[in-house]
């Protein structure tokens, strides 16, 4: 019987013994990689288990993210209106009459204004190296630690007006940082603070603040169309100061006639750099609609009605000219708003557009 030759269908099923070694070195080479493999998948594998069951590994925390341009601005207003609160609460208690009224006030502001900047924001609690769990008891302790130090401190009324000065001054000092809307909140709430702070004073029997000052040309270069209003205001204004001027007499005519003459130029130079002045869309009127039963009471409404007016121009204003239309907005409610008078929690804000004049029929 004839033998099979080499590389026949018997040889390729029963491979030879000189093929063996070869066989067994190629599989011996593919098994760490496959031992690689299976090492690499149970090791994902085990992560995935220690995550779901609450087991944390030891590493270091990542730190706690930091605000950072308008929101470390907004940030810093939120902490100074926070410790104001319980600076002027604190103060409170130890006073009385007029002073602890004045200060409570302050308080109730101040909480306010703490809520209209959104609260301080907390960084989510991380726990320290090496501490198991997740830190949050740590964390409300600590936190709780620093506010007992803060409250254990008794604020002196005067404390409380230096407060008040200083935050206002900060919060003014960042209007140009911001955006329009956030920058018009910190000047009404800057000048809710002054306002408060001359009060707070004059419950003190303390000197009287410095009024505002304003620079030799107290406007910005331009303005928009959206100063309309403003311009018109202030035309009115100078209206019924005339006609004031014309039924007085003596110092009072005067002095009318000074704030007619300043109220009128003031309307026009601000119809002029907003582009308004002689052209069809001039909001000033030749004359207005008069309260001839209380033009004292017309004066005053529209004296209010330029406080939003000017503060209507800080959003829309470039920010190099803020702070210009921002004095504008303290000096405005500082001559209208009497010492006496409740303060505005947000002055500018929490009125109504104010009043519009109407041309005389």
């Amino acid at each position: 019987m004839p033998q099979p030759r080499a590389g026949t269908w018997h040889d390729q099923r029963v491979p030879s013994p000189a093929r063996r070694p070869a066989i067994a070195a190629a599989a011996s080479a593919r098994a760490p990689r496959g031992r690689i493999r299976w090492a690499a998948l149970l090791a994902v594998l085990l992560v995935g288990l220690i995550t779901a069951c609450g087991v944390r590994l030891d590493l270091p925390p990542s730190p706690p993210p930091v605000p950072e341009g308008q929101d470390a601005v907004r940030q810093e207003a939120a902490i100074a209106v926070e410790s104001l609160a319980r600076y002027a609460r604190s103060a409170a208690e130890q006073a009385a009459g007029e002073t602890a009224e004045s200060l409570d006030a302050v308080a109730r502001d101040a909480e306010a204004h703490l809520t209209s900047l959104g609260g301080v924001w907390q960084p989510p609690p991380r726990p320290e190296a090496g501490e198991t769990g997740t830190g949050a008891g740590d964390q409300a302790d600590r936190d709780g630690d620093h506010a007992e130090g803060e409250d254990a401190h008794t604020a002196a009324p005067a404390e409380v007006v230096e407060h008040l000065e200083d935050t206002a001054a900060a919060l003014l000092s960042h209007i140009d940082e911001v955006d329009g809307q956030m920058a018009t909140l910190l000047t009404s709430v800057a000048v809710n603070q002054v306002l408060h702070a001359r009060q707070v004073r004059a419950a003190l029997d303390l000197d009287p603040p410095e009024p505002p000052a304003l620079p030799e040309d107290p406007f910005p270069a331009e303005f928009g169309p959206e100063a309309a209003g403003l311009s018109r205001l202030l035309d009115a204004s100078g209206y019924v100061a005339e006609v004031r001027a014309a039924r007085a007499g003596g110092e009072e005519r005067s002095r009318l006639s000074d704030h007619a003459a300043r109220m009128r130029a003031q309307g026009a130079e601000v119809a002029v750099r907003a582009g308004l002045a002689a052209t069809e869309d001039d909001p000033r009127e030749p004359a207005y609609e008069l309260d001839l039963d209380d033009l004292h009471g017309q004066a005053v409404r529209l004296a209010h009605a330029r406080v939003p007016a000017w503060l209507h121009l800080v959003e829309p204003a470039a920010p190099e000219d803020r702070d210009l239309i921002a004095a504008q907005v303290l000096a405005t409610a500082m001559s209208v708003y009497d010492v006496a008078d409740p303060v505005p929690v947000l002055p500018g804000l929490d009125v109504s557009a104010g009043t519009e004049p109407e041309p005389a029929g």
